[in-house]
Order: structure tokens, then sequence, then C-alpha cells
């Protein structure tokens, strides 16, 4: 990891480069109100990139991350599934925003028996 400003930002490639190169990530500290230091922050974001289920070497993004990412793409297939198939049923605000909080009722696991499940692995 490299650090690019002092308490703040930080380059992390974690991945092992089997062919070429790595593509950093860049990290950046927004705000920090656990007193954990910023050493003890690089560090369990390196231990983050250990945490996938179905391989034990490090991945190109720490986990979280790649997990938001893989869940937006699934949120915006729900989305355009739903949209096609129940155009009527999609809440919408006066404005003809969406609705998101809604769209999270509709459309999300929680209070479901499937809340519990990891389903991303």
């Amino acid at each position: 990891m490299l650090v690019l400003r002092a308490g703040k930002e930080l380059l992390a490639t974690p991945q092992k480069a089997l062919k070429g190169t790595v593509q950093p990530v860049k990290i950046t500290l927004i705000k920090n109100d656990s007193g954990v230091s910023f050493d003890g922050v690089m560090k369990f974001v390196h231990a983050l990139s250990y945490t996938h289920q179905l391989t034990c070497s490090p991945t190109g993004l720490v986990e979280p991350i790649y997990q938001a990412d893989i869940l937006a793409k699934r949120g915006l297939s729900s989305l355009g599934t739903f949209k096609e198939y129940f155009p009527t049923f999609v809440p919408r605000q006066p404005n003809l925003q969406y609705d998101i909080d809604g769209l999270n009722k509709r459309l999300t696991m929680k209070d479901s028996r499937l809340e519990s499940i990891r389903f991303t692995a």
C-alpha cells in the first residue's frame, strides 16, 4: 500500500499480478470516528482483500467494494425487469422520479427468509 496523503488517502494493490500489471484502488478516508489509527485502517483494508469466500488469494478489490459492485448490477437488473413486467407498479414520487423507499420495500430481501443468506459468492 502506498500512502498518498498522510491519514487521508492510500493506493491499495492487494492482488497478485498473474499476467502483466495490477490496477491500484484509490481509497480516501472521509471520516474516522472509530479512533483507529490510519496504519490500522490500512491493515484492515488489506485484510479485507482476503475475505472472498471462493478464494484464499487476495482479490483485486477489497471485498465490500467488490460486493457493492455486484449488488449494484443486480439492483439495476432487477429494476429493469420490474419496469418491463410491472410498469404500473413502479413507485414514483409526484415529480415522476423513482420513489427509492418504495422500490426498496418491493425489491429487496429485507424482512424475508433470504435476508440472512449470502447470495453474492
